[in-house]
């Protein structure tokens, strides 16, 4: 991700007084902090940097003082000016946040943010939220400020190829993190009371919500048609900061509605947070590895991302199967480098494959002995494999 770097310059000027004359304590010397700038290209929400926005600083103590900040041509324009306490030693924290009027005590902390406000997830507002944080600062030195996005995001692509194609109508995304408290100083967040559900439809058919960073699995609801479709991820994620998760889901027609109490599992890559809007139609899987067939509703067309479990260096996933139902590995969403059942095995199940539970790269296709819930392992050093009914 591109990123901006603010920079507080804190420098001694000169003032000239006469003998007799007093200054204020906090003043004397002039210890003014001044805000210049070491500018570096940054893309916000809709390719917006943060020229010409205002936003909020704090300065912990012993300074303890807040301000606001303009930021045009590459410099912070502080609203009052900030002052280094006289012949003061010990450093500073200071954390800053945009927008200007979101709450930052004077520890450095959003003691209570929600995502969900009076039943709406303000998606483009939500996404904006930038922090920053520059910690132990000595006096009349430089202050970089590197702002990120606090929270993470989840972006949902939905391909329709339900008979008729019927108007999706609703998505929503539960079982998430949505309220708690932001420490900018610390860079910790604390997710707060139950996890929440969210509307994630957006203009134009896409689809995405802002959520906490926290260890979840979420379910996606797809409304079309009438009938309500469940998706859920294929295992707890501890989502980060900063980043964008992208999911791809199919709707078919034999897949399962929510009144059958049956979710498909849909794994999603993970990629530096950008634009929300160049990314909804953008997924990477350059570098995992990722389940591939018809199954769970697809053809061959959607590729169930693997992702790393308790295990170091073991990828996992976790498939419905259904008799007669075929898949394979691959990486990067690419048949150069792809996995199969090695020569002489038929279906997982035969003794052949408990002999030597090993993959290679054929044409033959993975097929498992029986119908149900597999948890799937992988280790790439050696392309063993297992397929676990659940």
């Amino acid at each position: 991700m591109k990123k901006i770097f603010y920079t507080l310059l804190a420098a001694t000027a000169l003032v000239a007084c006469s003998k007799n004359e007093t200054l204020p304590e906090a003043a004397q010397g002039d210890n003014i902090v001044r805000f210049s700038s070491n500018l570096r290209t940054y893309t916000v929400k809709s390719a917006t940097a943060l020229d010409g926005k205002t936003v909020k600083i704090v300065a912990g103590a012993p300074i303890n003082a807040t301000t606001t900040a303009e930021a045009a041509d590459n410099k912070l324009t502080p609203a009052t000016e900030m002052h280094w306490v006289k012949d003061q030693t010990a450093t500073t924290t200071f954390t800053s946040v945009y927008p200007a009027d979101i709450e930052l005590n004077a520890a450095g902390k959003i003691e209570e943010y929600n995502l969900v406000f009076g039943g709406n997830h303000e998606f483009a507002f939500h996404s904006s939220i930038l922090t920053a944080v520059a910690k132990d600062v000595a006096p009349l030195t430089t202050v970089n400020f590197e702002y990120k996005h606090p929270f993470a995001m989840l972006l949902v692509t939905v391909d329709n190829q339900l008979e008729g194609t019927p108007e999706i109508t609703n998505v929503n995304v539960s079982d998430v993190p949505l309220v708690g408290a932001i420490d900018v100083a610390a860079g910790t967040v604390e997710p707060a009371g139950a996890f929440g559900n969210a509307d994630a439809t957006l203009a134009d058919g896409k689809y995405g919500v802002v959520i906490f960073p926290a260890s979840a699995t979420p379910l996606l609801k797809v409304t079309a048609g009438g009938k309500t479709y469940s998706f859920v991820l294929n295992a707890p994620v501890d989502f980060q900061a900063n980043k964008r998760y992208n999911a791809t889901v199919t709707l078919k027609d034999s897949t399962p509605v929510i009144e059958e109490g049956e979710a498909v599992t849909f794994g999603f890559t993970v990629t530096d947070w950008e634009d929300a809007e160049d990314a909804l139609s953008y997924v990477d899987i350059s570098e995992q590895w990722s389940v591939i067939g018809n199954i769970q509703g697809t053809a061959w067309d959607t590729d169930f991302v693997m992702v790393e479990g308790e295990t170091p260096g073991i990828l996992e996933a976790e498939i419905t199967y259904q008799a007669g139902e075929e898949f394979k590995l691959r990486k990067a969403g690419s048949w150069d480098l792809s996995a199969g059942l090695k020569d002489g095995v038929g279906v997982i199940g035969d003794d052949a494959w408990n002999a030597d539970p090993h993959l290679d790269q054929t044409s033959n296709n993975i097929k498992l002995s029986a119908a149900g819930v597999y948890k799937l392992t992988f280790n790439p050093a050696d392309w063993s494999f297992t397929a676990t009914l659940q």
